[in-house]
């Protein structure tokens, strides 16, 4: 039952890539024409929408106890604002390819804030598989035509903050998912996140011109809440409860690869040999991070 659950936790993770991969490219369209607070409120506010509906036909328990209050306003403000606010500001600040090799550095802080908490001893099998899957993507970024410039310091700094925010999330939420289960787990973050957001969120989408807005950005918005949030998201949360942190958050790097071969079945964009270098570097990391022994002071849960 425990293998069979790890199995699908891989899949899930894999279906996660690749909606990943398509919020890239049918995402940019609502990011080109929404201003970042409001594109947040309306992503994140259908989310908790469409949550909560299904929630509640599966009877799911929101109920939520004072002393798990913190938590979930925490991970509420790293999942609703700090991840996605930081990374939309820093993508008008910096260029694509500059900001598609710092979310890779993702497993990197996982590792580093799993292993500070004591939630994760990794082998160096781990931190082998992480290296070689950062130096993949590394690879076929800079073929092209990555450089760090003076100009777009802020930018990449931005975008920093925001894999850093989305590593917090990945650690934190883990406890709450092996407690609550995925789909509590997610509803409660985004529901404590969209309440703290909300008079932000609101006043910018109140005051912005949504008339001039296209119909296309309007399909990539409705994508980000139903593929991104809620479906990318219950599969990132669902691998949390059956996985270590530190082997959900290295897949995170398979989207850069994922991303290239959807643009080029879709947007005719050329695979080169370096792509494929790099992506089998990447993707043999990958493995070998998922494979890598290691031990944990605390056995986790398993979430039925």
């Amino acid at each position: 039952m425990v293998k069979l659950g790890k199995t699908l936790a891989y899949l899930a993770l894999v279906a996660q890539t690749l909606i990943s991969a398509g919020t890239y490219i049918l995402g940019k369209y609502a990011v080109a024409e929404l201003e970042p607070l409001s594109l947040c409120f309306m992503r994140f506010g259908g989310a908790a929408l469409i949550l909560l509906i299904i929630c509640r036909m599966r009877g799911v328990d929101l109920r939520v106890k004072k002393e798990e209050l913190p938590q979930l306003l925490g991970l509420g403000v790293l999942v609703v604002a700090a991840d996605p606010l930081l990374f939309l500001y820093g993508l008008r600040l910096s260029t694509p390819a500059q900001i598609s090799l710092l979310y890779p550095l993702t497993p990197v802080f996982v590792l580093i804030i799993a292993g500070l908490r004591g939630l994760e001893r990794p082998h160096w099998l781990r931190w082998l598989g992480v290296i070689l899957s950062l130096a993949g993507v590394s690879l076929f970024l800079t073929e092209k035509g990555l450089s760090f410039q003076s100009e777009h310091l802020l930018g990449d700094l931005l975008v920093l903050g925001a894999v850093a925010s989305w590593a917090l999330y990945t650690t934190f939420s883990k406890p709450l998912v092996e407690r609550r289960g995925t789909l509590a787990a997610l509803t409660l973050a985004v529901c404590a996140g969209m309440v703290l957001f909300t008079p932000f969120g609101l006043t910018a989408t109140l005051t912005a011109d949504l008339s001039s807005v296209s119909w296309t950005a309007w399909l990539g918005l409705a994508y980000l809440v139903v593929m991104t949030v809620v479906v990318g998201y219950f599969c990132w949360n669902y691998a949390l409860g059956r996985l270590e942190a530190s082997q959900v958050a290295v897949m995170a790097n398979g989207q850069p690869v994922a991303t290239t071969i959807l643009a080029a079945l879709f947007l005719g964009e050329e695979i080169t040999l370096w792509f494929i270098v790099g992506g089998v570097i990447t993707l043999t990391g990958v493995t070998i991070a998922q494979l890598g022994g290691r031990k944990r002071r605390a056995a986790a849960q398993t979430v039925a």
